[in-house]
This record gives structure tokens, sequence and C-alpha cells, in this order.
């Protein structure tokens, strides 16, 4: 047998295909699950938080925020980041202010993308880049739905004026992490469970059962923050803390709706140690058991690995 992942257009896919033998197409995101569960040996059903850059889903969107219901051979999605447009497609991952633009247009169908109406820190723009960019969004031309955390993390960085192009891979979000780790103090992870930001309750929408963190509250914190005149690191800390708050709280509501107590943590955005230690934190104190990779990488580097045991099993079942 072989596996691959369920993206057609991959080198892999490709070559998986050619080897004429029993082909087993897996989810990026319950990949990164089963590594977890596999390194782990966890049989039993687990809720998967995989943050990530991105990933092809099943509804042709580019999944990258999501919570799963995972067992080593299959899962459910219950739910995600809410939608954001990715202008102009995988150029987007590299040039983040385009992010920043699509999260303006998703809290105020358009109306703030004209060049005087911007933050100070996408004012050098061009108006013409502007203009391509709201009307790829409008008309949904070259900008696919995503969900990726990767993704609302460049659209942050950028609005926030940390990063506007990425010269190498997760730039933005690793920007963006530093400028909040200089705001933390010994008990920042005390404080997640007793400061609560208000806005977590407003960022929990269900739809069609189907869980969604608003990524578009996550952008009204951050002009918020603008307007008020905060630090960048407070913003950009106040931006972590909205994040492993809705997740956690998603996750709590969810572990009872299925009466799972089992917790995977994984994806590319878990390399961000405010994010993955809050969540190991914050889960933890909501009396849920939290894995996340420890001998594998919790980044693509265990994808393979997922994909061979999720592969075998469904083979041999």
């Amino acid at each position: 047998m072989a596996a691959c992942d369920l993206h057609p257009d991959y080198l892999s896919s490709y070559y998986a295909e050619k080897l004429n033998l029993p082909l087993y197409r897996i989810q990026h995101h319950h990949a990164h699950a089963v590594a977890v569960m596999a390194e782990h040996g966890l049989d039993d059903p687990v809720l998967a938080v995989i943050m990530d850059g991105a990933g092809y889903g099943p509804d042709n969107t580019v999944w990258g925020g999501e919570i799963l219901k995972a067992n080593l051979t299959s899962y459910t999605r219950l739910g995600h980041l809410s939608h954001l447009r990715l202008p102009g497609g995988d150029t987007a991952a590299t040039e983040p202010w385009r992010m920043a633009l699509a999260a303006l247009y998703s809290v105020s169908d358009g109306k703030t993308l004209h060049a005087s109406q911007l933050p100070v820190s996408l004012q050098h723009l061009d108006a013409a880049e502007i203009q391509i960019i709201r009307t790829m969004v409008e008309k949904k031309f070259n900008a696919p739905l995503t969900s990726s955390c990767g993704r609302l993390f460049d659209a942050i960085a950028a609005l926030l004026g940390i990063c506007q192009y990425n010269s190498y891979e997760g730039q933005a979000a690793i920007e963006l992490e530093a400028q909040a780790k200089k705001e933390t103090t010994s008990l920042w992870l005390d404080e997640i469970l007793h400061n609560r930001p208000e806005s977590t309750e407003n960022s929990l929408v269900e739809m069609n059962g189907t869980w969604e963190i608003s990524s578009q509250e996550s952008v009204k914190i951050v002009l918020g923050g603008l307007a008020r005149g905060d630090r960048v690191s407070v913003i950009a800390l106040k931006f972590h803390l909205w994040l492993i708050s809705s997740i956690a709280e998603l996750v709590q509501r969810l572990s009872h709706q299925t009466r799972i107590t089992k917790v995977v943590l994984s994806g590319g955005c878990m390399q961000n140690d405010l994010l993955l230690e809050g969540l190991l934190h914050t889960l933890k104190n909501r009396n849920l058991q939290v894995y996340t990779g420890k001998l594998l990488p919790v980044n693509d580097g265990a994808i393979s690995f997922g994909q061979a045991i999720a592969g075998g099993l469904q083979h041999t079942a």
C-alpha cells in the first residue's frame, strides 16, 4: 500500500499514484493528529487542535486552523477558525500585507480598503495594489477561502506593521510572537486563567453543527488597540491571549459535547512557544489530558509518519 496527502497536485501524490499500489489519501491535519496519537500510544478518539499554515480540505477550501474529532483512521471536523480570503493564493503566504487587506475587508465589507482609511502600517501600499486585492476578494477571483492559523498570524503581523513580506517561512508569525513576548511576565500563564478576554464569548459561533472561532474578532482587537495608541507589543500579546482563550473555550465545550477528554496539539503554528505553552496550561487546568509532539516535530516533519499510520491501518482494517 501507499499513503499520500489528500492534495491531488503534490508531487508526492503523483508519485504515489504511479506505484500501482492500494492508495490511501490522508487529509493533512488528520495526519498531524495521528502522528501525535501514535507517538503517545493513543487508540481512543481525541480532540485534535491543529494550528497550521495550509492543508487541502475535502470541501476544496484551504484548512489550517482546525479542531477535529479524530481516531487513527478517520476524523470529523468539529470546529475551525472562520474563513478569510487568500488573495493571490500561495503568494499571500509570502506577502502578509495581502492577508491584512483581506482581514480588513472581512470586518468592513471593503469600506476601509481605501489608502486614506488604512492603518498607518499599510498606508505605504499603492492605490492600484489595494484595488487589485479588493477586486480579487469581492469577485472571489484567485482568492480561495482559508481557515489557516498561519495566514491569520500573517494578517495580524502586517496590520501591526511588524512584517509585510516573508523572506523565510513563518517570518511574520515569529516576529509577532517576539513582540508579544516583550509583554509577558513570569505570571502570564496564570493570568490567562483569571483574565479571560471579554471577546472570547463573542468569538465562538455554531454554524450548521460546526463551530467557528471568529478571525474577525481578532482583527477588531488589533484595530481597537491601534486606535487607542497601544504599544504594538501589547496588542500582539492580546492577540495571542485571545487565540489561546478562544481555542480552550471551544475545546472545553466540545469535550462536554463528545465526552472526549484527551486533546492533541500539533501543526506548524504550535512551534510558537506562547501558543503551545498557553494551550497546554489552559487545557490542563480544565481537567483535560493534553498531548503534543515530543520525539516527533509538530510541523510537517511528522506528516509522513501520520500518513503511514493512518493509511496502513485503513489498509489492514
